[in-house]
């Protein structure tokens, strides 16, 4: 993969990579970090992290902040069989829903916007970061 980054790209894996250096010690201090600068770098209310188990046929919830209950419960371990979540943990793609509610999935949750961003490890999607936001970003 190599793709070209923006300076606000770049600014942000220096943020992340700076923050996350100094105040790690465990991995769910260094996730809570990622997460709190993603969340307020993009203005998002809510954030999770993923991670693909060894058979790499599940995404497995590893951390999350301000998720709702029900995504919680409804997305703790997700089977990667349906083309939404094929594109994120398979094919390494960005997906962003800008009108989550009305595109016929999980209406009952409180959402309008999602972006899932893929995590690698060299050319290997390990797992995602998920943020979503009660408002259409803008």
């Amino acid at each position: 993969m190599n793709k070209k980054i923006s300076v606000n790209e770049k600014n942000l894996l220096l943020k992340i990579l700076n923050e996350s250096g100094s105040k790690t010690t465990d991995l769910t201090t260094f996730f809570d970090t990622i997460l709190k600068i993603i969340l307020e770098d993009m203005k998002f209310d809510n954030g999770s992290i993923y991670l693909l188990d060894n058979t790499k046929q599940n995404a497995i919830l590893q951390h999350h902040i301000n998720t709702p209950e029900k995504i919680i419960r409804r997305y703790q371990i997700i089977p990667i069989k349906e083309e939404r979540f094929v594109k994120i943990f398979k094919r390494g793609e960005l997906v962003i829903i800008d009108d989550y509610p009305s595109d016929g999935i999980d209406k009952d949750i409180d959402l309008m916007s999602i972006a899932a961003i893929p995590l690698f490890l060299g050319d290997t999607v390990i797992g995602s970061i998920v943020i979503g936001n009660r408002k259409q970003y803008t």
